[in-house]
């Protein structure tokens, strides 16, 4: 991909591209142990999964239900990865980074 090209071209050149849904358990857990496998160790965690939803006040919501596919997203995909990566980052001392609206 055009990331991991651009990444390269600035000086990372171990990049692994890694293609996961984060709404799914199995692959939160896949992503981070390919991580592991190939790093040895994982140093930080960037949450940046999200979608955007038409903008609406709670009071409004005609039907929570509507919405779930947007908090699997925007909640479950950050804590999924969260999960499976905190063991590692606390051996590593590493970081999570949420990226958020």
């Amino acid at each position: 991909g055009a990331v991991a090209d651009m990444a390269r071209s600035l000086g990372s050149p171990d990049v692994i591209i890694i293609g996961a849904d984060v709404t799914k358990l199995e692959d939160s857990k896949r992503f981070v142990d390919e991580t592991m496998n190939h790093f040895g160790q994982l140093d930080h965690l960037v949450n940046n999964a999200g979608v955007i939803g038409v903008p609406i006040l709670i009071e409004d919501f005609p039907n929570f239900t509507k919405y779930t596919s947007i908090m699997e997203t925007n909640f479950w995909g950050a804590a999924y990865g969260t999960l499976y990566a905190i063991p590692h980052l606390k051996n590593s001392k590493g970081r999570i980074i949420v990226v958020a609206s």
